[in-house]
């Protein structure tokens, strides 16, 4: 069986684009407060979602995965589908993961 490629750049690209989506999202859904979320006092960032929210699934999916550079396409998908699907049945946010085209 042949080892799973490490996520490409343009994976890598959606998904600090679903990162920043998701953050507007959940603040225009009334989530202004982070500490709804994760109990800090701060408003969603690309960078809070990344590090406070979608890094602890990732590791607790992968555990060991040090970073989201480390994750292969299949489970850079299969992190995006948990994180959607928490986010959409526990805070009614659901972010379409982004399309980019190849030569951007």
């Amino acid at each position: 069986m042949s080892e799973e490629k490490i996520r490409t750049e343009q994976q890598n690209r959606a998904f600090h684009k679903y990162c920043e989506l998701l953050a507007k999202a959940l603040t225009d859904a009334g989530h202004e407060d982070m500490r709804t979320l994760i109990k800090v006092p701060i408003a969603p960032t690309k960078e809070l979602v990344k590090y406070n929210m979608v890094h602890p699934v990732m590791k607790a999916m992968f555990p060991d995965k040090k970073s989201t550079a480390d994750l292969s396409t299949v489970e850079m998908i299969n992190l995006y589908e948990q994180m959607n699907q928490f986010t959409s049945d526990r805070l009614g946010v659901s972010v379409e993961w982004p399309h980019f085209n190849e030569g951007r």
